[in-house]
């Protein structure tokens, strides 16, 4: 779906080439830090010449009109890719012709943005070349183990799995609980070496040592499964689990996460593709949590699942809503910048939220176990007039440039 970077130089065949040739040594080594993922496809200065380009329709083209008299070209290459970044500077009338061609493509509805190479320009430009090379990276295949959870009434149905095939081409493979039970019961090893990891890393520990136990046999059974169907990303409708084995998905959640899997709770597949973003432009795990409340620009998000290797220092208790089985509790680094996300197929939008870690830990009395408050640059008035679900990813990191670039290549409106 989102195939190869192309850079592509094009001009006028009036230009004295030695002027084209030295400003195209510059740009080379203006935008030589974008890394090796783009193709140079050298200078075009005719129709025959787009052509022989062989673009797919799939790729992103970074186009840089050296000269004036260069629209038709410009039209033709981006009218053959999947979404175009035009690069002009303010010389022998780049901008000139590179105004009269987006003002076509917008007309046209053919996707393109207009960047100046300038410092700020290069900057934008090396986001939406991030962001590109993180949509290479989401996982092509997707399992829902057991189906969404019931009260999901919005963040489920035919019309999520349709985005995420047709915009990414995800498959979604279905997995029954039943799988997982089955190894389950079927697991001989002994876990007691990871348990005894898992307490000596822990700072307090609220349960008891079979119930701990009991969840690391559920994080094996659940590892296999994935190994055995080659997943790498999942959502698991995981408080079915709770009546048919005992115990919950919350630890095993958590130790999958920081292990390099992305993990997701309840079935909720909008969320787990904002985590598998999140990890893509990140290489780390989201922290995937409910809005527990909203005051001013703060919100608190919670969740029983927060992974261990983003954490300052966690400790074990029992699910929240269950009072059984084991969930983390976690403190994550105060003053520590983060991104807010939610991808919303069902109104085309995607939230982007920059923010600071204000506090962790324990805030609220009857909350899921990891409590994170966040202050919100934007505030939080778009959460309460915007609806696009409850489930949000916590990032680390400033990646809003990203994630706006990543939002426009898939035709979302950006909301806060």
């Amino acid at each position: 779906m989102f195939g190869n970077i192309r850079l592509i130089y094009i001009a006028s065949p009036l230009h004295d080439p030695r002027k084209t040739s030295h400003l195209i040594s510059a740009f080379k080594e203006a935008i030589g830090g974008l890394g090796t993922d783009l193709i140079e496809s050298g200078l075009v200065t005719t129709s025959d010449e787009v052509n022989g380009l062989g673009l797919k329709g799939d790729e992103l083209a970074l186009i840089l009109p050296i000269t004036g008299g260069t629209e038709a070209l410009i039209a033709a290459i981006a009218g053959r890719s999947k979404h175009s970044i035009i690069l002009y500077h303010e010389k022998m009338n780049s901008l000139a012709a590179t105004l009269e061609a987006i003002s076509y493509l917008k007309y046209s509805g053919i996707p393109a943005t207009l960047l100046p190479l300038t410092k700020e320009g290069l900057e934008k430009l090396r986001s939406a070349v991030t962001a590109w090379i993180g949509l290479h990276k989401i996982p092509k295949k997707m399992a829902l183990i057991g189906e969404p959870s019931p009260w999901l009434i919005y963040s489920s149905g035919p019309e999520i799995e349709r985005f995420m095939s047709e915009e990414l081409g995800i498959v979604i493979e279905r997995i029954p609980l039943a799988e997982v039970y089955g190894e389950f019961d079927n697991i001989r090893e002994d876990v007691m070496e990871l348990a005894e990891k898992v307490m000596k890393q822990a700072s307090f520990m609220n349960v008891e040592i079979q119930d701990l136990i009991k969840a690391l046999k559920l994080y094996e059974a659940i590892k296999r499964v994935l190994n055995h169907h080659n997943i790498e990303a999942f959502t698991i409708r995981c408080f079915d689990v709770i009546n048919s084995l005992g115990t919950t998905a919350c630890l095993p959640l958590s130790l999958l996460n920081s292990e390099g899997f992305i993990a997701g709770c309840e079935g909720d597949l909008p969320a787990l593709l904002s985590l598998a973003i999140a990890k893509a432009l990140t290489g780390k795990p989201g922290f995937m949590g409910n809005v527990a409340d909203i005051k001013g620009k703060d919100i608190i998000l919670t969740h029983c699942t927060a992974p261990i290797s983003v954490l300052q220092s966690y400790g074990l208790k029992t699910h929240y809503e269950s009072g059984i089985g084991v969930g983390v509790e976690g403190k994550l680094p105060e003053g520590e910048t983060i991104t807010l996300l939610r991808v919303d197929p069902l109104s085309a939008s995607m939230r982007v939220n920059k923010g600071v870690i204000l506090r962790s830990g324990s805030l609220i009395e009857e909350g899921c176990r990891t409590q994170v408050l966040i202050r919100l640059e934007e505030g939080t008035k778009g959460m309460l007039k915007e609806f696009i679900g409850n489930h949000h990813v916590m990032m680390f990191g400033d990646h809003v440039n990203e994630l706006e670039r990543i939002a426009e290549y898939l035709d979302l409106g950006v909301i806060h």
